[in-house]
């Protein structure tokens, strides 16, 4: 498995102005050693960026951390539904208790305007019905569908 250290920063300690650029060069230099696919490289970023985290952890700072790196592979619609993807094969085989953090992420990637609502919709409907991730993925899911009721 390909890990990527400088996750590993402390959330705290992590100097936001000037590291894009090494992130994104030292990520690529993985992305191309190891000849990763978009879901392979996002499914590793979550790892890298969460594994390690208890489940009780406020997990928002850490991914508004990472904010720019993400939003740097994510050019497109494919890629925000790999990035949905990747966070289900995240918690559904690597950190099952990482589901409790489902609704703190995708509200968290809407807010900041990373994945489209239609993306939701479509990766939330392609679920399996009934299984954890469906269930607490549901209510952000309902909220969504009130907002566009909202907005007719």
């Amino acid at each position: 498995m390909v890990h990527l250290s400088f996750f590993l920063k402390p959330v705290n300690t992590v100097n936001t102005k000037g590291t894009l650029m090494e992130d994104v060069k030292e990520v690529t230099r993985i992305e191309m050693r190891n000849d990763l696919s978009k879901n392979q490289l996002l499914y590793i970023l979550l790892v890298s960026l969460l594994e390690d985290v208890p489940e009780t952890s406020n997990i928002l700072s850490i991914l508004k951390s990472r904010d720019h790196l993400f939003k740097t592979f994510i050019k497109n619609e494919a890629d925000q539904l790999v990035l949905l993807k990747a966070w289900g094969q995240f918690v559904n085989q690597r950190k099952p208790a990482m589901v409790n953090k489902t609704v703190t992420a995708l509200s968290h990637w809407y807010d900041c305007e990373m994945v489209d609502e239609e993306i939701f919709i479509q990766w939330y409907n392609t679920l399996e019905k009934g299984n954890a991730l469906e269930k607490k993925s549901e209510k952000f899911i309902e909220w969504l569908n009130e907002e566009d009721e909202d907005e007719d």
